[in-house]
């Protein structure tokens, strides 16, 4: 399992649209699974589930994103899981890391930095 922690100031909206088009139309070209989004006075939670399959381990990684607004501050965790080959040693040779990894240079644009 591989995780990234992101933080910066703006609109969840933003950072959510960011994120899906990054996964959806670039370079890790992922599939969207699920993206539930609960809110109330000034506290905004979106929950963003991905799956890719990659070909060089023959298996499915999945990435949650888990989005939360409190007032303008934006956290971001990025958790990569599910890649692993074989059933005793769970080798995923970096598919994890690199489905997690996915939301960085896309956030980083938006003024975001690394928690």
């Amino acid at each position: 399992m591989a995780r990234v922690a992101m933080e910066g100031i703006g609109n969840i909206k933003e950072v959510t649209d960011t994120i899906i088009d990054e996964i959806l139309n670039g370079s890790v070209s992922g599939d969207l699974t699920s993206e539930i989004y609960r809110g109330s006075e000034g506290f905004e939670i979106t929950l963003l589930v991905f799956e890719k399959y990659y070909m060089r381990i023959s298996s499915r990684a999945s990435l949650s994103v888990l989005i939360i607004n409190n007032k303008g501050n934006i956290t971001v965790d990025s958790v990569g899981g599910g890649a692993g080959q074989g059933p005793l040693f769970k080798m995923s040779w970096g598919a994890e890391e690199h489905f997690a990894e996915a939301i960085v240079k896309p956030l980083e644009k938006l003024g975001f930095v690394s928690k």
